[in-house]
């Protein structure tokens, strides 16, 4: 008889102790890779290299189309005539923009669900149908928000909305929340989790409009100003970012929001900040502005991979009791070489694990329950930690390129001649400036 995985590996197979666990899907795949039926490097390297690249052309999509397709009036003839960027452009994006938050809160139901062993799988596959079909419908309550406020500045004759994110995407998106929360079954808004969840997304989301009613502010004012004033304004937002971070970070914690939730919801609260700094870049004055700003974003890589150390080693009860007791150099020093003592036995046991999957194909893998709590935890640590560092990587990456982009596509076509003076700083921007300043 050929040993199985269980036999290869002890963390495979089943436990007479502990009910068995099951690693996340991202993990899964990841693993897949080492399996004994898994294509050959190479081929999973091109395969790496497609996905980003069509994972970054449909992101520009989404993001782009609307606003690069149809051809716009001038603002100055009012609500109107523009009746392509009323009722398709700015309410399809705010349709996308209610998504995006409607989906983080459904997450943290879903998961909450999935961790109740109560539920049959057929309740728990109706509820989560029914949940998809409510997600997709609640953020049309956005758009129509969107629509009847361009129509409502119209009488008082404004026109587009102005600052029309803090004051239409992000109020909509509240509302689409609220739409969302109430067509959810009683059954699952009765739970405690969905009410913890939606106080949550509530709170991230309205840091973030005021992060970005800031970021607005900080855009209107930073061509105007001195050198030293643009040092300071550079260094109380990345101040104000870190701080939002922190509180999300508290939040979560609080309310028991899953922790791969936490750090993702932590990472998009950089976004706006990443794509303000693209869009100003060719306005620092002085070299020293201009590191100020790409400085701290190279720096958060570094910062992001300590952290995923940090998060391995962070429930290792010797470490923590090493740092607690330093007074002294020498205690510190010892503290540290603990620290890389366990750092390097967790490297073994992933050493280990990989050899054991090498072994097994990839539908054993995919039945197979970690009966070692403990390489179940690392392996979902893990997925949750280097998640949230591929996202602040597509962030930094894909935010400048998304920003040249519109710029490209509004400056270079007389048919989009117009649609630029929608937007606040890409009307008098120079594209050849801003280009030479984000590729950096």
């Amino acid at each position: 008889n050929v040993a199985g995985p269980a036999a290869v590996c002890p963390t495979l197979g089943k436990s007479q102790e502990e009910p068995p666990s099951r690693i996340n899907d991202k993990m899964l795949l990841c693993l897949q890779t080492c399996c004994s039926d898994a294509e050959p490097m190479c081929w999973q390297i091109l395969q790496l290299i497609c996905y980003i690249v069509i994972f970054g052309a449909s992101l520009a999509l989404v993001v782009l189309w609307a606003y690069v397709i149809f051809p716009f009036q001038k603002p100055e003839m009012g609500f109107r005539a523009n009746w392509v960027f009323n009722f398709v452009a700015h309410p399809v994006a705010n349709y996308i923009v209610a998504r995006g938050v409607i989906g983080w809160f459904a997450r943290q139901i879903l998961w909450d669900l999935e961790s109740r062993s109560s539920l049959c799988k057929t309740e728990r596959s109706r509820i989560k149908q029914q949940i998809g079909k409510v997600l997709n419908l609640a953020p049309i309550a956005d758009s129509l928000w969107c629509v009847s406020e361009h129509f409502l500045f119209s009488l008082a004759n404004i026109y587009p909305i102005p600052f029309s994110v803090p004051l239409s995407c992000i109020p909509g998106a509240f509302l689409s929340m609220g739409v969302f929360y109430r067509l959810l079954s009683k059954e699952v808004r009765v739970l405690q989790s969905t009410a913890k969840s939606f106080r949550f997304t509530f709170c991230t989301l309205s840091g973030f409009c005021l992060l970005y009613a800031g970021m607005l502010f900080y855009t209107a004012f930073f061509g105007q100003v001195e050198m030293g004033m643009q040092l300071v304004m550079s260094f109380s937002v990345s101040a104000v970012e870190f701080l939002m971070g922190n509180v999300i970070q508290k939040l979560g914690n609080w309310w028991n929001v899953p922790i791969h939730i936490v750090r993702e919801l932590g990472t998009c609260m950089k976004l706006p900040v990443i794509v303000f700094k693209a869009s100003i870049l060719s306005e620092a004055k002085g070299l020293w502005v201009f590191l100020s700003m790409v400085l701290p974003e190279v720096l958060q890589v570094g910062c992001s991979v300590m952290m995923v150390l940090f998060n391995l080693l962070s429930n290792n009860t010797q470490i923590q009791e090493a740092f607690a007791t330093v007074r002294s150099r020498q205690q510190f020093v010892q503290a540290c070489c603990i620290s890389y003592y366990e750092f390097k036995c967790v490297q073994q046991r992933l050493k280990h694990i990989v050899q054991s999957c090498k072994t097994t194909s990839k539908k054993d893998l995919e039945r197979m329950a970690w009966t070692w709590r403990n390489d179940h935890d690392l392996l979902n640590e893990i997925s949750s930690s280097l998640t949230a560092t591929v996202m602040l990587e597509v962030c930094e990456v894909m935010a400048p390129v998304i920003y040249i982009g519109l710029l490209l596509c509004l400056q270079s076509n007389t048919f989009l001649a117009n649609n630029a003076s929608y937007f606040v700083g890409l009307a008098n921007a120079n594209f050849q400036e801003s280009l030479i300043a984000n590729s950096f």
